[in-house]
């Protein structure tokens, strides 16, 4: 067994490099990476990022991929999955992930990315920090401040059109994405 200094992993640590070209592929301009970095800055301030050995350093690992699976529902939830550059996960990437996952431990490993999210950012700042990264990705470019401020706007104004992801971040998410990418249950 590898002996393991205790550590962290920042977004942009070489280790994750791999995890991410592999998870947080979605979009050819890498807006992904973009919003899973913000996401990750939450992690950090939770001390998710931090492992004092090799186990915990494989949880770290873990939450970098489930920030990919959030990413991944929501583009599904909010129909991006439908654009035609969006790169689909294929059935082998996500077991690909699961294969090596206890699902008894998914849970609470889902649980923890949202909580750390949750307990740093609102819930509108969360999806139209999410909308603003579809949206880059999609079209494959990048917004401008006042483009932004406008999509971050619509938010409040259109609450009801964005129920599904409202709902879905607050009360679902844990449930739903362990049923999704559990080999087991579909």
């Amino acid at each position: 067994m590898l002996n393991l200094s205790p550590g962290f992993y920042e977004w942009t640590s070489p280790e994750l490099v791999s995890l991410k070209e592999v998870y947080f592929s979605f979009w050819l301009n890498h807006a992904d990476q973009k919003w899973g970095d913000l996401m990750w800055r939450f992690l950090k301030k939770a001390g998710l990022h931090q492992f004092d050995n090799q186990n915990e350093e494989g949880l770290v690992r873990e939450r970098l991929v489930v920030l990919a699976m959030i990413y991944f529902e929501l583009c599904e939830r909010s129909g991006f999955h439908e654009e035609t550059n969006f790169q689909h996960w294929s059935t082998a990437k996500r077991r690909e992930f699961v294969n090596d996952t206890d699902f008894s431990e998914l849970n609470p490993k889902i649980e923890q990315v949202v909580s750390a999210i949750q307990n740093h950012y609102e819930t509108e700042d969360f999806l139209s920090e999410f909308l603003v990264s579809a949206y880059e990705g999609s079209t494959n470019t990048r917004l401008s401040i006042d483009e932004i401020i406008q999509i971050k706007e619509d938010i409040s104004t259109h609450y009801m059109d964005n129920r599904d992801l409202f709902m879905f971040w607050q009360h679902e998410c844990n449930d739903y994405m362990k049923y999704n990418f559990d080999p087991t249950l579909t």
